[in-house]
């Protein structure tokens, strides 16, 4: 893994895409008054590929497969021989996090989506990486 810091200032929401994930991870419901909260916040609970992550038909849970003192990666198998992963930024800073598929045991991950956005992607070299902001968290599904 190399992971590498950036300071940088993000807006809240940043924030709420990881208190949102922990809920998804956990499945803990996310109780709020709806009448009053902004368009991301409602799009970010209807999300349908972060619905589809909690309530996967095989109800496991996740767990973490790589810590280093700043970042966490989780992963949760999922149906349809999928996987769940969550790269957690957990420093105060932003940081590029590449991530090595086999150094993981993912061996045959070739494609993944980007459950905050609904987005697919294809995996180049068996590598990805991402620049995440602080408290930030990178959502995904991989086949």
């Amino acid at each position: 893994m190399n992971i590498q810091t950036r300071v940088s200032i993000r807006p809240l929401k940043n924030k709420l895409y990881s208190d949102e994930n922990g809920y998804v991870i956990s499945a803990v419901v996310f109780v709020l008054d709806l009448a009053n909260h902004d368009d991301f916040t409602m799009n970010l609970l209807k999300n349908n590929e972060i619905i589809a992550i909690n309530q996967d038909t095989l109800l496991r849970q996740a767990s973490r497969i790589y810590v280093d003192n700043n970042a966490q990666i989780w992963a949760k198998q999922l149906s349809a021989n999928r996987k769940a992963l969550a790269i957690h930024n957990m420093s105060n800073d932003e940081r590029l996090i590449d991530i090595s598929f086999t150094e993981l045991g993912l061996n045959a991950v070739t494609r993944y989506c980007d459950a905050w956005k609904q987005v697919n992607e294809w995996i180049k070299n068996k590598r990805i990486s991402f620049d995440i902001p602080r408290h930030g968290v990178q959502l995904m599904t991989v086949k």
